[in-house]
């Protein structure tokens, strides 16, 4: 059973987040691994600090990005909307905060809503699931999870 967030966590109803004792370099290995073993491809790891410095920005924080795939549900998704290419690979990023690794993912239930597909809801809660098994897999035992348990709310669209 995952843990509901404490009071005062700042969850976004948006985001899959979990707080890890491990050091990041052993919970981004942990991740890859996870990844493999829950049938994910990582297509692409962004290591921001390293990217923004060699292009002149001064940005200390870690944060890398893991670019994620399971394709036969991509398949699933593209199959039903193209459009939703845009939102694709999912990714996963692993950063640092107040001296913590911390693992987080927007929630591919809340992504798929904003494209009007509603036969994909179970495509989208199984994703959701198996990435929150497989983040949690990465973490220690005593990693805290904040999973909001209020609605989704959906960026507002941008007219045209």
């Amino acid at each position: 059973m995952i843990p509901h967030p404490t009071a005062g966590s700042g969850d976004n109803p948006m985001l899959i987040k979990l707080t890890s004792g491990k050091p990041m370099s052993d919970l981004a290995a942990a991740l890859q691994t996870a990844v493999t073993a829950h049938h994910f491809g990582v297509m692409q790891v962004h290591n921001l600090k390293e990217t923004m410095n060699k292009k002149g920005v001064d940005f200390t924080p870690e944060c890398l990005v893991f670019e994620v795939c399971q394709p036969q549900q991509a398949r699933k998704v593209l199959e039903a909307n193209m459009s939703i290419s845009t939102a694709l690979p999912c990714r996963i990023s692993i950063y640092e905060e107040d001296g913590k690794a911390v693992l987080a993912k927007l929630k591919p239930t809340t992504l798929l809503a904003m494209f009007h597909t509603p036969q994909l809801e179970g495509v989208a809660q199984e994703v959701e699931d198996t990435r929150i098994a497989k983040a949690w897999f990465a973490g220690p035992p005593a990693a805290s999870v904040e999973r909001s348990t209020a609605p989704a709310l959906l960026p507002m669209a941008v007219a045209s």
